[in-house]
């Protein structure tokens, strides 16, 4: 029977029939107060046809022509004709009730290939806007909760990009068990699992089953809600069953189940059983976008308000892919509406970079045509970085617009405008008019955060702001972000701690467990921090500590695999943790992994991949000389990672330049990538890394660095741009201006341990040797807390090189003998004499990375003639006699 059959008053279910107007006002009928919703969702296949996933019913046929064709050696003269055949003579597997599962495990006869099929399938598939209306109504709590047989990702990935909600979602049944109903977060409960697991259930005995964990909640859900069912086709009889039960329970499904059908959709045997029972009523619909289009529009009474996320890629890829197939919606009054203003909104896209800093201020997006021709003329003058004049504009422009109109754009442009003039004072002053706005918004909270320059006092601040909103999870991570810069600039301070920042994270991950949540990695590193504190007490090791905090980042990996064992942010912290712990057998298979969800990428997703795989590579370097990763690195830089795929990617050029040295000793070309490095537009955000090489690389392109920083000065904090201009600066050449940066770098929050470290090789390096000392009395007692080794190491060769009656062995050797850095105790048998000591640790060290080379060359304790001994001839890679 097909669902067009209801239609017909002659048919004996016709009074059972509902219509989309009925199940709208049952959606609508809520607590006003508490916003709960009377409805669950329920979503098959026939939701993900139109994100052009292909539905059963095309699987299906290609699957019987191609079995056909494998028992027959011929194709089928129709369907039917195969249908018929595997009926007759394969009905010990061939299912006619359920074809799609049984077909399925006939051609695809192990878990791992059904997995990278479905994989494959449902790859690079965007949202359809169907699921633009559901996240609108979810954000408005008429639905909260959301079953799915289907193994895609589209109700995931159409939150991400429709909304700010971040919906709980449970693929896995030993996952399932935490889910509370009474939680606010939506949910998405796969019931079949998630393609990225090779235990979907796809076949025929997989579906005749759901998990403990999963039925028991599928159940609950339905005790106090009712269900609307969308796409959903009534195969499953693992399914079937649960329904069947819980219509005959007095006290579930109270509110009714309505069962969405389009008039071609085919009634089975089981759905129309069910339709019979007393609480079940067919809805016949368009399909699943006219439906929650129509829902949408009646209920909310508003479009679709695309402008949100403009700025985003992927939903302008979304928007596209709506316009291209708005011909499919032709009867449908509602979507031809919001294609309307989809259109209308591309013509009116932003014009200039300026809009895009617009959109981001969260504004109402409603602007003149005067208001456009202002903000050109405010870019032309940033254009030409007249910086003033653009503020002073903007400035007469705020104070123009009314009383209750939105300035929330031109506030994010006097922010903006303020930051490119480094005036912090006025960027702190214009946050506070956002939060005078909306002193609750996340965004203006974060916004303003990030205008503050001292550390300590952003601690401060996001500390006040948690405790105000304890239930965000954003605060809590910028919380915690900003404790760990406070931490790491200042390891002494008593405003903060490891326990502290974890608790954060713990409650972050608590109120949004999702990977994409960025606690996750804060989390393993925080953990890693404490670890790396315990191995480094200069007294006897805790071991029981050592082995609780390993303990806790075996959990954190544990947790997060359950979540997604595939997913690049679960892969991501497994990378954080073996790279620590030098587990090179682990990464391997990780590397192997990567490769294989590279070939099935989107050219987005392939650069993640790339940056996943290269954050291995780079961390091979201090593996132990018996490890051998050449040849994997070789395969990495030189043939996967194609000169033309990464043109534009400063880190991977940077990479590929640090490969061509430690690992190549091929300084020329390790030379051109760096100069190729310095031309992306994203340089800034690896100036660390380019500065580093090129110093090591005799200040090569120095000169091209400082031009880049003082153009982008502004982009950055001065704390950092004055340390780079100190490590840009050779003391040979301008000791005093090399002194000043650090100095300047050091009074707005550079850590302690590094300017110590800096100012005594800064002294050695020109051989103020007296001024090194003198500067040891004068900060003895924070030196004496900092313990730090290199500043020790540099103090005691200046009193050597002085014949100082100070100078004393003991703090040598016991560098030499107990130092975790290679490093020190080869600096450390330098100043000892110890000549054979020296020789042997530069020999290991040069054979891991060749940049150690250039690294020591420049540090006056180790022996020149000594190094020198390690130099690698460029052209033919041997040693230069």
């Amino acid at each position: 029977m097909l669902a067009s059959d209801l239609m017909n008053k002659e048919n004996e279910l016709h009074y059972k029939v509902r219509t989309v107007s009925d199940l709208i006002r049952h959606v609508q009928t809520r607590e006003s107060e508490s916003k709960t919703p009377n409805y669950n969702l329920f979503f098959g296949a026939g939701c993900s046809v139109s994100s052009e996933i292909k539905p059963a019913g095309v699987l299906i046929d290609t699957w019987l022509e191609e079995l056909y064709e494998r028992f027959n050696s011929c194709l089928p003269e129709s369907i039917d004709i195969a249908k018929e055949y595997f009926e007759k003579n394969h009905s010990n597997w061939y299912n006619r009730e359920n074809p799609y599962s049984s077909l399925f495990e006939k051609m695809y006869e192990f878990a791992s290939q059904r997995r990278r099929f479905v994989e494959k399938e449902v790859d690079s598939k965007l949202p359809a806007i169907g699921y633009a209306y559901l996240t609108s109504l979810v954000g408005d709590r008429y639905f909260n909760n959301i079953f799915t047989t289907n193994f895609d990702d589209l109700i995931n990935e159409a939150f991400y990009q429709f909304s700010n909600d971040r919906p709980i979602l449970c693929a896995h049944d030993s996952s399932i068990r935490s889910i509370s109903i009474t939680s606010k977060r939506p949910k998405v409960i796969k019931l079949h699992g998630d393609y990225l697991f090779d235990d979907i259930k796809s076949t025929l005995r997989e579906t005749e089953s759901l998990e403990q964990n999963t039925k028991e909640k599928l159940i609950e859900f339905c005790k106090d809600f009712g269900l609307i069912v969308v796409g959903y086709a009534g195969n499953d009889r693992s399914i079937m069953d649960v329904l069947d039960f819980l219509t005959k329970q007095e006290n579930y499904l109270n509110n009714g189940v309505y069962w969405c059908l389009r008039p071609g959709d085919t009634i089975n045997p089981t759905l129309r059983k069910l339709i019979w029972k007393e609480k079940v009523y067919p809805v016949i619909i368009d399909g699943f976008d006219e439906l929650f289009a129509e829902m949408h529009s009646k209920i909310k009474n508003e479009g679709l308000d695309f402008e949100a996320n403009i700025t985003n890629s992927k939903i302008n890829q979304i928007k596209n892919k709506i316009l291209e197939s708005s011909g499919s919606f032709k009867s449908n009054e509602f979507i031809l509406r919001d294609i309307e203003g989809i259109k209308k909104s591309n013509d009116t896209q932003e014009l200039s970079g300026l809009f895009n800093k617009l959109k981001s201020s969260e504004s109402n997006g409603n602007f003149s045509l005067n208001d456009f021709k202002t903000f050109l003329e405010i870019e032309e003058l940033l254009n030409r970085e007249e910086y003033q004049k653009a503020y002073n504009l903007t400035e007469e422009k705020y104070y123009d617009v009314k009383e209750g109109d939105d300035k929330t754009r031109y506030i994010s442009m006097l922010i903006s405008i303020s930051s490119d003039m480094n005036n912090n004072q006025n960027c702190l002053k214009w946050c506070d008019k956002l939060l005078e706005i909306d002193p609750h918004s996340n965004f203006y909270i974060i916004k303003k955060s990030n205008c503050i320059d001292d550390v300590s006092t952003k601690y401060r601040y996001m500390e006040d702001k948690v405790s105000i909103y304890p239930e965000r999870y954003l605060l809590q991570n910028e919380a915690a972000s900003a404790g760990l810069k406070l931490l790491k600039n200042n390891p002494c301070t008593t405003e903060v701690n490891n326990s502290i920042l974890l608790k954060y994270l713990d409650k972050s991950l608590k109120l949004n467990p999702s990977l994409s949540n960025m606690a996750w990695k804060d989390k393993l590193e925080i953990l890693n921090r404490l670890k790396s504190d315990e191995v480094n007490k200069s007294d006897v090791q805790d071991k029981e500590e050592i082995k609780k905090i390993d303990g806790k980042i075996d959990e954190l990996l544990l947790k997060s695999e359950e979540i997604n064992k595939k997913s690049i942010n679960h892969l991501d912290l497994k990378i954080a943790k073996l790279t620590k712990s030098e587990s090179f057998g682990e990464l391997r298979s990780i590397i192997q992994t990567l490769y294989e969800i590279y070939k099935t990428s989107s050219k987005d997703q392939r650069d993640v991949v790339n940056a996943s795989l290269n954050d291995i590579f780079q961390s091979f370097p201090k593996f132990n000389k018996e490890c051998d990763h050449k040849e994997l690195s070789s395969y990495f830089y030189e043939t996967h990672l194609t000169d033309a795929s990464i043109k534009d990617n400063s880190e991977l050029l940077i990479s590929k330049c640090s490969y061509f040295i430690s690992t190549k000793r091929h300084v020329d070309k390790a030379r051109s990538y760096l100069i190729s490095a310095l031309d992306c537009k994203d340089i800034m955000k690896n100036m660390t890394q380019a500065i580093g090489l090129s110093n090591g690389l005799d200040r090569f392109c120095n000169d091209k660095l400082i031009e880049i920083l003082k153009k982008y000065r502004s982009s950055i904090y001065e704390m950092y741009y004055y340390e780079y201009m100190h490590e840009l600066t050779d003391p040979l050449d301008n000791l005093p201006k090399c002194i000043e940066y650090l100095e300047k770098s050091f009074s707005l929050g550079l850590p302690a341990t590094r300017y110590y470290c800096q100012i005594s090789y800064v002294f050695v390096l020109t051989g103020n040797y007296q001024r090194l000392i003198d500067f040891e009395a004068l900060h003895r007692i924070d030196l004496e807390s900092l313990k730090e080794e290199a500043f020790t190491i540099n103090y005691l060769y200046a009193l050597k090189k002085l014949n100082s009656p100070d100078f004393n062995k003991v703090h040598l050797l016991n560098i030499s003998n107990g130092s975790n850095e290679a490093s020190f105790r080869l600096a450390a048998f330098a100043v000892l004499g110890n000549d054979n000591d020296v020789r042997r640790i530069l020999s290991d060290e040069i054979k891991i990375s060749y940049m150690n080379f250039y690294n020591y060359k420049k540090w006056p304790i180790i022996p020149t003639e000594l190094i020198m001994q390690f130099e690698i001839n460029d052209e033919n890679n041997e040693k230069v006699a």
